[in-house]
């Protein structure tokens, strides 16, 4: 008896593995986390450091798995976190706002700005690849904790130079940190709410809006806006609720 229980219960457990695993949402997502621990030992980062970032950055709230995950196909173009189901979709995306004479937009597993960080990469596609993603923002944290001793500001840094925009993100990386594995945060709670209240069946095209950019843009506030109904959050949100509507609809 004890030994049937104990392999009905193994094989349980292998398979929530295989469901996990053949899950294409957490197996994009794991493109991610597979990288985390490689960068952190060779740059002596502290564990699970980057995870945290990159949660801050790019996280998303599963609802099939319950928890917070990194998102390797991110952009942020004006303040708004647009999630894509494949990394075609989101390149096409950034060439969009490229062909709208723009560059300022966040991409990948790490949010790397391509204004900002021009020489970072040699392609869109290797900027969306998460090894060169992480791997550029793992050097760049490095050399912000060279330059300040201190892996907190070194943290703020890479948000901003300006310390009332770097403080509240910040909090938000070290209380992701103190919870790198997605669960049991006030993050978690709010995303869950933000999911609950947001989800809609058939989300908008993405790259369809973007086109639309010039026609749907303006002015809220001292500054422009881009309008995209069932998107993320504006520009000072918490990151890691915003929500993949996209993603969502595709596995309701």
């Amino acid at each position: 008896m004890v030994i049937s229980k104990l392999l009905l219960f193994l094989s349980a457990l292998y398979l929530l593995g295989a469901n996990s695993y053949a899950d294409p949402i957490v197996k994009d997502a794991n493109k991610c986390v597979y990288y985390f621990d490689k960068f952190e030992t060779y740059h002596q980062i502290p564990r699970n450091l980057l995870k945290a970032v990159s949660l801050t950055e790019s996280g998303i709230y599963y609802h099939r798995q319950q928890k917070l995950m990194t998102w390797p196909w991110t952009i942020n173009y004006k303040g708004k976190g647009y999630y894509f189901k494949t990394k075609e979709d989101a390149v096409k995306a950034v060439k969009t706002i490229f062909a709208n004479g723009e560059r300022s937009v966040d991409v990948g597993c790490m949010q790397i700005n391509l204004h900002y960080h021009q020489q970072a990469f040699k392609s869109l596609d290797e900027a969306f690849n998460p090894y060169h993603n992480i791997k550029y923002a793992a050097e760049f944290l490095r050399k912000n904790y060279e330059r300040t001793s201190s892996w907190n500001k070194a943290v703020a840094i890479y948000h901003s130079e300006n310390f009332d925009k770097s403080r509240p993100y910040l909090v938000r990386v070290m209380q992701n940190w103190r919870n790198h594995d997605g669960k049991n945060t006030n993050y978690f709670r709010m995303a869950k709410q933000n999911y609950e209240q947001t989800k809609i069946k058939n989300a908008p095209a993405m790259v369809n809006n973007l086109k639309k950019i010039k026609e749907r843009e303006r002015v809220k506030n001292g500054r422009v806006v881009i309008e995209v109904s069932g998107y993320g959050a504006d520009k000072g949100g918490d990151a890691v609720s915003k929500i993949s509507n996209e993603i969502i609809a595709k596995h309701q």
